[in-house]
């Protein structure tokens, strides 16, 4: 992604970002109106959804228990002082993040497609307040640099990511 903008289309670079990237600022509405926090994130191969594991001590896991509304955002890193930060291809995925109850079918699946992402993680879900919930994505706001954005539905994202 870095080096500006190519010429694959919103759609796929915003496939390609997400892939790329591994850690996104989480959106919440709490108690007390709107926070961001820090997120370790695994996608899934369909970009469908990505999957977060979360601590429910963390006040971003209390929110989304009450309201799942969210938004994952996801950017190419500022590592060039010498580049307009403004020109860095971003993204924010809009969804709902809902908790994975560990009996379910899908919860399986989801596991090994974030632990393959942080094997690190594998031990984390032992512990009693560790949640894996499944953010599924309904819309992506797309700026690839100065003056090149776009909203996408969530199948533009899907069929890019094939």
């Amino acid at each position: 992604m870095t080096g500006g903008p190519t010429p694959r289309g919103p759609a796929a670079e915003a496939a390609a970002l997400v892939r790329a990237r591994r850690w996104a600022s989480l959106g919440t509405i709490g108690p007390t109106g709107p926070s961001v926090s820090y997120v370790a994130y695994a996608p899934d191969i369909s970009l469908e959804a990505v999957y977060l594991l979360l601590s429910g001590l963390a006040a971003h896991t209390r929110s989304l228990l009450v309201r799942p509304a969210a938004a994952l955002g996801i950017s190419e890193p500022d590592d060039d002082p010498d580049r307009d930060p403004q020109g860095l291809t971003r993204i924010t995925l809009y969804g709902k993040a809902l908790p994975l109850e560990p009996e379910s079918p899908s919860f399986e699946a989801a596991w090994e497609v974030y632990t393959d992402r942080f094997p690190a993680a594998v031990g984390r879900i032992a512990l009693p307040d560790f949640l894996l919930f499944r953010f599924e994505v309904a819309s992506v706001r797309y700026v690839g640099g100065f003056a090149r954005a776009a909203t996408l539905r969530a199948e533009e994202l899907r069929r890019a990511a094939v």
